[in-house]
């Protein structure tokens, strides 16, 4: 149920539930500790009393003349035979107010607490030794003190009453903070959620204008202003590549046109058939460059198949690949035929035979194709390999970028190696031009890296 509340009212309920808890601790503690302060109080007042007493006691049991004052007004002797020998005013016609047995007894003496002449009072009573009496036989009796501990009991309740009067102001009070500091935290979040709310898509890289004072706060809309820019970045380079791309398919469209229109006008069926055919070779193209811009942008996967059974399969393809450009292939797939290892397929695909594709198309003619994999910290690594001529200088940098071919005159779109690279980031992986040591000059190697499941 509380977590059906807002935030700041949790926060506000979290608070006095804690306050609630420390304070009735605290107060157990408290009442606890004045608890034991009555009784140490109790106990050296009537410690105090037996030391003014027991001087002034007489060897028959007869109090000496005591200065009248809180502290000698409750004193009582008793003989052994339980009668009273001697008291203080206050307590001369009282019989024995502690049984002289139950103070024999007990080698440290007997603590009672008593209701006398209306009065709260604690009572000690001390074994003493007595002469006799006309009245009374020698032996051990009793020494009876006592204090009127209501004055103590008072101060206890008042103690206890200040702890409740501010257990009710200190809790309402802890509520009321916490309400005005978690709007004064929120504030910002409430900015924050207005202020995104007011972002557009043509503006949604300027960030967010929200000041945050708490550090936290302020991490929280960097974190947001960055991952807004990601977002503007994305934005824009999708709308370079939209605009780019339609740019670049109204010229094959406008051809494939102009080839129909011919086709329309030739008189001669043999003609005829020729420009159909140029404009259905023209269809094929431009319908492998809509495929290959339409996985760009599609996060298909397949069922994850055995490492080995999918390396298998794409050997194939890649050998048909390679052949299709009169160049051979070769595969050195180690040791990677287990079960226990697993890849997506259709990721292999995506990544990889754009690569092998590449290197079939640039290589020399009759040259080799060399495809390289191992399986190493959860991640499959494999390399293709050419012996062309190497990479243009000219188009190194720009190498993974769409539309960017070293070899315009063979009708390559470009897209190939930028779409194998964006296939492999989008799942952590990656796709790199890398050096080669140790062979000879001129041989390019692409270098993909690919994630495993079940290594």
């Amino acid at each position: 149920m509380l977590d059906r509340l807002p935030l700041r009212w949790r926060l506000v309920v979290a608070t006095m539930v804690g306050t609630i808890a420390f304070a009735t601790g605290f107060g157990a503690l408290a009442v606890g500790e004045i608890e034991r302060l009555e009784q140490h109080s109790v106990s050296t007042a009537l410690q105090e009393r037996l030391d003014l007493f027991l001087p002034q006691l007489s060897k028959e049991g007869t109090l000496d003349a005591l200065e009248d004052s809180p502290r000698t007004n409750i004193g009582q002797v008793v003989g052994p035979d339980g009668r009273v020998r001697d008291a203080t005013p206050s307590l001369i016609h009282q019989p024995a107010i502690l049984d002289v047995a139950a103070v024999l007894a007990h080698p440290g003496g007997v603590q009672r607490t008593l209701d006398l002449n209306r009065s709260r009072v604690v009572v000690r009573g001390v074994k003493v030794k007595l002469g006799a009496t006309a009245t009374s036989p020698a032996g051990e009796g009793a020494l009876i003190v006592g204090v009127d501990s209501e004055g103590f009991e008072d101060a206890g309740h008042q103690l206890r009453e200040i702890l409740l009067v501010g257990l009710g102001v200190v809790v309402p009070l802890a509520g009321l903070l916490a309400w005005l500091l978690a709007g004064r935290a929120l504030r910002t979040v409430s900015d924050l959620t207005e202020e995104a709310e007011a972002v557009g898509l043509s503006d949604i890289g300027r960030g967010l204008d929200v000041a945050a004072g708490d550090p936290e706060l302020a991490r929280l809309v960097a974190a947001l202003d960055r991952m807004l820019a990601r977002v503007a970045a994305g934005l824009e380079r999708e709308r370079r590549f939209a605009a780019d791309a339609s740019h670049r398919l109204r010229t094959p469209l406008a051809t494939l046109r102009a080839e129909a229109e011919l086709a329309l006008l030739e008189g001669d069926r043999t003609s005829m058939a020729e420009a159909l055919r140029r404009v259905i070779d023209d269809a094929d193209d431009l319908g492998e460059l809509v495929n290959r811009l339409l996985a760009a942008h599609t996060a298909r996967r397949s069922e994850p198949m055995p490492l080995g059974e999918a390396l298998a399969n794409a050997s194939e393809r890649w050998e048909r690949q390679v052949a299709t450009c009169g160049a051979r292939l070769e595969t050195d797939l180690g040791q990677l035929d287990d079960d226990l290892r697993t890849v997506d397929p259709h990721l292999l695909r995506t990544v990889i035979d754009p690569l092998v594709e590449n290197a079939a198309q640039h290589g020399s003619l009759d040259g080799q194709v060399t495809v390289s994999a191992s399986a190493q910290d959860g991640g499959l690594t494999v390399r293709v390999i050419n012996d062309g001529p190497g990479v243009d200088p000219s188009v190194r940098e720009r190498l993974f970028q769409p539309w960017v071919t070293s070899r315009p005159e063979r009708g390559g779109a470009g897209l190939g190696l930028w779409l194998s690279q964006e296939a492999a980031r989008a799942v952590g992986g990656d796709v790199a031009l890398v050096a080669l040591t140790g062979v000879p000059m001129g041989r390019t190697c692409f270098e993909a890296r690919i994630p495993l499941s079940g290594d």
